[in-house]
């Protein structure tokens, strides 16, 4: 994906379920013009993907525009959030993320942008539980990627995401602290 800087983590919530979480830096908008979808790895890695839709979670900021699609292979199912993330918000679509980063470009502001995934683990037929943790994780990591990222303005002058030479760890929960 040709991102300037990622991040591969681990968390774990207080009930147990695994999370896992890739997110992919970019400090300019050609970078970000690279990203795509998870849906191209986890076909070329033999998961089916289904029940693809796109959501709108509530947070403190604002909504958070994500993508969702379920994930199969063999015994393994896997509930995956995605989206495209910027100063002036979320997005489900790469193309409408491109958009508001135009006048950056434009303007020679900053361009900087995430890409994010999410995934959980399925334990059963019927994953509302599951999807309720996803749900709160999500929000929390946006919030915390957003205040980070674009609200403390802690990116670099050489474009380094603010992830690079330290130690993020979860908070007691197991969730980024927001």
């Amino acid at each position: 994906m040709q991102a300037n800087s990622t991040l591969f983590r681990q968390f774990r919530s207080a009930e147990g379920y695994e999370i896992s979480v890739y997110a992919a830096y970019y400090n300019s908008l050609k970078g970000a013009a690279l990203s795509h979808s998870p849906q191209v790895c986890y076909l070329g890695q033999g998961w089916i993907t289904s029940q693809i839709d796109k959501l709108s979670l509530d947070t403190r900021e604002t909504a958070l525009r994500t993508n969702q699609l379920v994930a199969k292979k063999g015994d393994k199912k896997q509930l995956v959030y995605f989206w495209y993330q910027t100063n002036a918000g979320s997005y489900a679509d790469r193309y409408r993320m491109k958009l508001s980063l135009l006048p950056a470009k434009i303007l020679g502001r900053d361009q900087s942008s995430l890409f994010v995934r999410v995934a959980i683990q399925l334990r059963g037929p019927e994953f509302h539980h599951e999807r309720a943790v996803l749900d709160a994780f999500s929000k929390k990591l946006y919030s915390a990627l957003h205040k980070r990222f674009f609200v403390q303005n802690t990116v670099s002058v050489e474009g380094h995401p603010p992830w690079e030479g330290t130690s993020s760890r979860p908070n007691e929960k197991g969730y980024p602290a927001s």
